[in-house]
């Protein structure tokens, strides 16, 4: 009996991997979209901020696009069409490069139209990717596969600063890589399409065929199918009226809330990662390893601990570094080598707390019938502040302690907001994260 105990427990073990191990693959396959979002387009950093701003501008455009496309195409192939428009961006600024070929208007016109179907690109990945995600993956996985995102952006900025600093023409090796990744993208075609899309077609044998594949399990598939199913049966087609209602608005607004926030933090993360990088002595390996290390613990974290106790110590964390730098500024009046190494605390708090989760719960919180519509109005409204955030950069720069002090007053009050309004998801199915916020229409969270 023991033997067969034993051998009953490595079984199950290894169907886990095997599941774990598909679902991964589909996954890293989808975060090659968010290795291109971080990558960037070289000549957009050198070019000045025409280039930003038209980057910004086509991102929107893609967000809003990417919010029809994934209910009426579906998820998977809406990642395919990102993927051509990120192709499209890199062969258009590979050519730019070619200036022994081409005038230099040319040049400067095929640099227009691939910062814009790059921008285009970035738009439909920062929408699509995060809710393929999410369908994709089972309630215990959802987090540890969540924070692939992140984790991929962060590898495409790694990427872009490597080759930026390593190669002198950096340029042409950078349009390189980028044709690469989005070639390797399109491996997407081999991975399944998310049972939900699937079921709200009403093409029941393909859903189940593909939870099959996911879960392992007949059983399992067919249970979970018979829930998806429920959900899409009593759901409407989400009409005007229905953003007067606390039940769908209330996502909404933490969805675009979560998406503000981070816009300053991450700019601050990018602020400080330069400060660090100016300590010329193995600077650029320490970050390199530094930051592999923190994508492992956060896939741990996220794992292991629940979304707003993370959220939320980050945020303290997080204050507490910008109070005492704004107050050491305040003394010193410059940044020292010591007070630049201390960025790297920073970024710590940043990849495991406010880096990976705004992804994540962003990708839960919107129920079936208004995902696509809600996703692409929070992200559209992530891509307008965007171009804000970029035209007070240089003035957040010369006013250093200013900023400092403004980030510890957001980080402070993000607390009491994540306390009180943003749900708890982890180890929720995505029907019932749904079913909370039809029991639940006061503003007041209720999923602790």
């Amino acid at each position: 009996m023991i033997e067969s105990s034993q051998t009953d427990l490595l079984g199950v073990q290894r169907q886990q991997k095997k599941i774990t191990g598909r679902t991964l693959s589909a996954v890293l396959v989808a975060s090659t979209l968010f290795v291109l979002f971080g990558n960037g387009l070289l000549f957009v950093h050198k070019n000045g901020a025409v280039f930003q701003h038209l980057r910004f501008a086509s991102a929107f455009v893609g967000s809003v696009l990417s919010g029809k496309f994934i209910d009426i195409i579906g998820r998977k192939c809406t990642i395919f069409m990102a993927l051509i428009f990120y192709l499209l961006g890199y062969i258009f600024a590979l050519l730019s490069w070619q200036t022994s070929i081409f005038s230099k208007d040319t040049s400067t016109i095929f640099c227009f139209i691939g910062a814009m179907y790059y921008g285009v690109g970035v738009g439909m990945t920062s929408l699509v990717v995060p809710i393929y995600i999410a369908e994709i993956s089972s309630p215990n996985l959802r987090g540890l596969m969540g924070v692939m995102c992140n984790n991929a952006l962060l590898l495409g900025a790694c990427l872009l600063l490597v080759i930026d600093v390593e190669f002198p023409s950096s340029l042409y090796f950078n349009n390189i890589i980028g044709i690469s990744f989005s070639l390797l993208g399109f491996l997407i075609i081999l991975m399944p399409e998310t049972p939900r899309w699937l079921l709200t077609q009403n093409r029941r044998d393909e859903a189940l065929k593909n939870l099959f594949w996911l879960s392992g399990e007949l059983h399992d598939a067919e249970d979970q199918c018979v829930d998806i199913q429920i959900s899409v049966e009593h759901q409407q087609i989400v009409s005007v009226n229905d953003y007067r209602s606390l039940g769908l608005f209330r996502p909404l607004f933490i969805g675009s809330l979560l998406c503000f926030i981070q816009q300053f933090i991450y700019h601050q993360y990018s602020f400080n990662f330069q400060k660090f990088l100016e300590v010329k002595i193995v600077a650029l390996p320490l970050f390199l390893l530094l930051q592999t290390l923190l994508a492992l613990l956060g896939c741990i974290l996220v794992h292991a601990f629940r979304r707003r106790p993370l959220f939320m110590s980050g945020s303290a964390f997080l204050f507490l570094y910008s109070i005492i730098i704004a107050t050491y500024y305040q003394i010193k009046r410059n940044f020292n080598g010591t007070t630049q190494y201390t960025t790297v605390f920073y970024g710590i708090a940043f990849t495991l707390s406010w880096g990976p989760l705004p992804w994540i719960i962003f990708s839960e919180i919107f129920p079936p019938r208004a995902r696509g519509t809600f996703g692409s109005i929070a992200i559209s409204a992530y891509w307008l502040l965007n171009n804000v955030r970029y035209l007070i950069t240089n003035w957040l720069i010369e006013n250093e302690k200013f900023s400092f002090w403004l980030l510890s007053g957001i980080y402070l009050i993000s607390i009491p907001l994540i306390y009180f309004i943003v749900p708890e998801t982890k180890g929720k199915t995505l029907e019932e994260i749904e079913h909370y916020y039809i029991m639940h229409r006061t503003f007041r969270n209720y999923l602790f």
